[in-house]
């Protein structure tokens, strides 16, 4: 009897310490290995009941025998007993604590699957938020791009909305963790510095955006301003040669003064081909701002060219005419004379026809 409960003695301390352990748990494998340690405890507190009982029957029995030390056995049984039954309680209490961290640990497990799944898919909406932030075609005309600044603004801010929003939530989630005290996360490298990080480049790529396009707004104002130029200066040429031919189709006089007055009137043609100089070098600049078009004007380079030769040829074919009109009239006057010299030629004097008569 006295070794049976001397070893039921050791077992008992070993069981006692064991059960008042607090165990450290730092994952979930850890965890769930504890409690099936504790799942064997269990079988062999079960297992050690008929050792237990075996003991107060050898100590009743030598009660009943009176023996001497008779008291001092049962007293020993009791005491073993006592200590065996307050084992359920102790394992309860473990059992509790286990538990309790079983389920932090799956609520950490939970919580690092759930980020590293929010933050891949964060990452992959945030990198293809920013492709489509790169788009830089805001129109082909003034009226265009000003008419894309809605659509561009409110890409901006959707972009923005709904990544703070999927942000925030990654935010909760690491929040919850780090109280919990998740130290490592073997499911994504991904931290919420990396969340912040990629938010950050995804409104500094709109913000670029935004940039590019008050700069293309402003290229784009600046092709209008030359197209309205060009059309109004152009305008400008035509009224200009027509008044010009105008003042001089005004001009009167004899042939040869009034070739001077259209030769000094016309000037060679010199301000209207400044003109078209200065056109030239405005068509050239506005080719070289990539304009192709412009719907302020039908005027080309080719067709000012057209006009100013025009008034070329109207001045050349006037002046022409005027010589060959002052050719006619210098030919006439040359016929007149010959016709005089010889009508005077065969006419005879006076004297002499009075001579004749006598």
């Amino acid at each position: 009897s006295s070794d049976l409960t001397k070893k039921m003695e050791e077992w008992l301390s070993a069981k006692e310490t064991y059960l008042s352990t607090v165990e450290d748990v730092n994952s979930l494998n850890e965890a769930e290995t504890k409690l099936k340690f504790l799942d064997a405890f269990n079988t062999e507190y079960a297992a050690s009941k008929p050792q237990l009982d075996e003991i107060n029957s050898l100590a009743s029995s030598i009660k009943a025998l009176t023996a001497a030390n008779a008291d001092d056995v049962s007293a020993r049984a009791a005491a073993v007993t006592d200590r065996w039954s307050a084992l359920a309680a102790q394992e309860s209490a473990k059992r509790a604590d286990l538990d309790a961290k079983l389920a932090r640990q799956r609520k950490m497990e939970e919580l690092r699957k759930e980020f590293a799944s929010q933050a891949t898919a964060y990452q992959s909406h945030v990198k293809r938020a920013a492709n489509d932030a790169k788009d830089r075609n805001f129109g082909q005309s003034l009226d265009a791009v000003r008419a894309y600044r809605p659509e561009l603004e409110s890409a901006a801010q959707s972009a923005a909305a709904d990544s703070s929003t999927k942000r925030e939530s990654l935010d909760s989630l690491w929040r919850e963790m780090q109280e919990l005290g998740v130290k490592e996360n073997r499911y994504t490298p991904l931290t919420d510095a990396d969340i912040a990080s990629s938010h950050a480049a995804l409104v500094d790529e709109h913000q670029r955006r935004a940039a590019a396009y008050e700069e293309e707004l402003q290229r784009q104002e600046l092709l209008e301003a030359k197209r309205k130029e060009f059309a109004e200066r152009a305008a400008a040429f035509v009224d200009s040669v027509r008044e010009r031919k105008a003042a001089i189709d005004a001009l009167g006089g004899e042939p040869l003064p009034l070739i001077d007055d259209i030769k000094s009137t016309y000037e060679d043609g010199r301000p209207e081909q400044a003109a078209l100089d200065s056109l030239s070098e405005l068509a050239s600049e506005m080719s070289k701002l990539g304009i192709s078009d412009n719907p302020h004007t039908k005027h080309t380079i080719s067709g000012l060219s057209v006009v100013k030769n025009q008034l070329g040829a109207d001045v050349r074919n006037k002046i022409i005419a005027l010589e060959e009109e002052q050719e006619q009239r210098d030919e006439y006057a040359r016929r007149a004379a010959a016709v005089k010299q010889w009508a005077e030629a065969k006419t005879p004097a006076v004297g002499e026809i009075g001579r004749a008569h006598v």
